[in-house]
């Protein structure tokens, strides 16, 4: 990749190429809004659940906050 790509964009091939979001537009900004690269590992660990286990919503990630 010589380019940047937006966040949550699932992208392939040579040359590379955006396939799709992976998340809808609302659930990518609940998710930058979160933050949780930010978080203690105390918080990821008790949220780990959460945050990879079910499909998530932008109400369950604001939720979160």
């Amino acid at each position: 990749m010589t380019k940047d790509v937006a966040p949550y964009t699932i992208v392939g091939g040579n040359p590379a190429a955006m396939i799709r979001p992976r998340f809808e537009p609302a659930v990518i900004t609940a998710l930058e809004k979160l933050a949780w690269w930010d978080r203690d590992i105390g918080w990821i660990t008790a949220h780990i659940p959460a945050l990879t286990r079910e499909t998530p919503t932008a109400e369950k990630i604001e939720a979160l906050m």
